[in-house]
């Protein structure tokens, strides 16, 4: 991807996905799941959160990998959603989910699942009894969904200047900060060369994680 065709205005938010197991797994914390997943055969675990090649999937390729396992070790059941998988997950059909804790929510809170961790750096505020992925098991690895907004390719850099200040007046907002908490989605501010650097360090991480699933050419 990268800011080729198009002029990096605002990052505003980002989402890491949480790894959720129903509430009568075997499984009580992260570690524990990650020791489970490589003591079982490849294969014998069963995940999901979105479909193929989307963006939880390729989170939970990256964390394979970060444990040193490959793609494949856990197999994913390609779902409609993170709402579908969640379900489930709760009705005994999967062993693991990667997604947004608040997709997961209502599960986790009508007492159907668990959340063992988020791939975040830090934990979230409106979660924040969910550990970090570095903090519970010590695996240095954080990804997550975003939202951002961008021009046309050649905007002219004024009215970039101008937009970028607007979206930074709309982030600072009580309203923007109340209905983005109030649903438990996170902030996190980036300018327009943040955002760049931001889209890049991304594709890459990603990029990794997609040929490591055999969704595209090493």
């Amino acid at each position: 991807m990268g800011p080729k065709s198009y002029t990096p205005l605002a990052l505003m938010n980002e989402d890491p996905p949480g790894i959720q197991v129903s509430a009568s797994s075997p499984y009580k914390t992260i570690k524990e799941l990650a020791d489970g997943i490589k003591a079982s055969p490849p294969g014998k675990l069963k995940a999901s959160g979105t479909g193929q090649g989307g963006i939880w999937h390729l989170a939970l390729v990256g964390w394979l990998k970060a444990m040193g396992l490959a793609a494949n070790h856990v197999a994913w059941v390609p779902s409609n959603g993170a709402a579908p998988a969640m379900q489930d997950l709760a009705a005994g059909g999967l062993d693991l989910t990667t997604c947004s804790v608040p997709e997961a929510r209502a599960i986790i809170e009508a007492g159907k699942a668990r959340a063992l961790a988020i791939m975040a750096p830090e934990r979230n505020p409106i979660f924040k009894d969910i550990p970090t992925l570095k903090e519970a098991a010590g695996i240095d690895y954080s990804v997550g969904a975003w939202r951002g907004i961008a021009g046309p390719k050649g905007l002219p850099q004024d009215v970039a200047t101008k937009l970028t200040a607007a979206l930074k007046k709309t982030y600072d907002s009580k309203e923007f900060k109340d209905f983005m908490s109030n649903r438990g989605f996170g902030v996190v501010w980036g300018d327009a060369a943040a955002f760049a650097k931001f889209m890049e360090e991304g594709d890459a991480k990603m990029g990794d994680a997609m040929k490591a699933a055999g969704l595209a050419k090493a």
